[in-house]
């Protein structure tokens, strides 16, 4: 199941009793302000849920598959999301063995 934007401004306006137009604000704020963040370069922490962060990838030399010709490709600065363990834990539902 995905949850778009939309539904989730619609489940927390019927959970807060807000106007959906309050929350999809508060919803794209809180992105806004995440995606801000990274590229200033800070990771940011959302507890027992993830971490969202910026890595560099360095630029390196590679072989084109057929004409076998080197490409540089240039560094690049990619997203990074990394899922809390407890999250984890809980979405694969970890029970500690007894043995």
């Amino acid at each position: 199941m995905k949850v778009s934007v939309k539904q989730l401004s619609k489940d927390i306006a019927q959970e807060m009793n807000w106007t959906i137009k309050e929350s999809d604000k508060i919803i794209k704020d809180v992105f806004s302000w995440i995606k801000k963040q990274l590229l200033l370069g800070y990771s940011v922490k959302l507890k027992n849920i993830a971490v969202f962060s910026m890595k560099t990838r360095r630029s390196r030399t590679v072989l084109h598959p057929i004409s076998k010709d080197a490409i540089v490709l240039k560094e690049q600065r990619l997203p990074s999301f990394k899922v809390a363990r407890s999250l984890l834990l809980l979405m694969n539902k970890k029970v500690k063995r007894h043995d």
